[in-house]
């Protein structure tokens, strides 16, 4: 399940952030107005939240510039929170006790992730599970291991058999301690109503037809898709490489409800 994403980076950590979607195309997940949740969130005090307590913390120059959408809390572990400005909600849980760690004298073949995935998964499942604002255990989950030895759990909700929407992901490194937690709240779609998704090679179609009406470009050497979810709208990704001997081409996002070409990006 190849998945994309906006990315940010936190401390040690390359993170995937995410947030909602289209008004009138999900299910919200957020923090209505004037809930306590809210409110706690935007005293910037010490607040209590699922039984954890929450420092404020207040923000330098360097995570103002780096985060201003961010309002940041720490617990008694070093565990960060970065909650969304606008909306009070979770996007990050960043583990900022293991920014000392370091692997020395390890070769590639060494690196192997934690070996006890069971364990891993059940303290994903109540991690994710203590502050997404939803039922996790009805979604898809999925296991999977980078080339650093970290093994994340990402939960997806799968929409047909071709798009699935990316709700949350807790990461773990290779001595199995957790690094980080990603939420996308807002994500999930309430298919109690009737959609019609963009199928893949609608969206396909739909990105080399705008490539040859505004740039006159037609000869693809090849074309790959990823389903994405952006802080505005669910989106097919449609990369197009030219056929030239260096690696060029486009990226185009196409809505996955209305068809609409919404972004455009070159690569080389």
């Amino acid at each position: 399940m190849s998945k994309k994403t906006l990315k940010i980076v936190i401390s040690a950590a390359v993170v995937v952030l995410v947030a909602g979607i289209s008004v009138g195309v999900v299910m919200k997940l957020r923090a209505s107005e004037g809930s306590a949740y809210r409110n706690k969130v935007l005293s910037k005090e010490t607040i209590e939240l699922n039984g954890v307590t929450l420092y404020y913390v207040e923000p330098d120059e360097e995570t103002l510039r780096r985060y201003p959408d961010s309002i940041i809390y720490r617990d008694d572990d070093k565990l960060y929170y970065y909650f969304d400005a606008n909306t009070q909600e979770l996007d990050v849980i960043d583990n900022k006790a293991l920014d000392d760690k370091e692997y020395t004298n390890l070769m590639a073949d060494s690196i192997k992730p934690y070996s006890d995935t069971e364990a891993l998964f059940a303290d994903a499942k109540e991690r994710l599970g203590k502050w997404y604002d939803g039922d996790l255990e009805k979604f898809e989950w999925e296991s999977k291991t980078d080339d650093l030895g970290d093994t994340s759990f990402e939960v997806c909700q799968a929409l047909n058999d071709e798009f699935s929407v990316f709700l949350a992901e807790a990461t773990y490194d290779m001595d199995g301690d957790f690094r980080y937690a990603v939420f996308s709240f807002g994500a999930e779609v309430n298919l109690n109503k009737k959609y019609n998704f963009l199928s893949k090679e609608e969206a396909i179609e739909k990105a080399k037809a705008f490539l040859e009406e505004e740039y006159n470009e037609t000869d693809w050497k090849e074309i790959t898709t990823y389903d994405g979810t952006s802080a505005e709208r669910l989106y097919w990704g449609v990369e197009l490489k030219k056929n030239t001997s260096i690696v060029a081409g486009y990226t185009v996002g196409v809505d996955l409800l209305t068809g609409e070409v919404w972004f455009i990006d070159t690569f080389r």
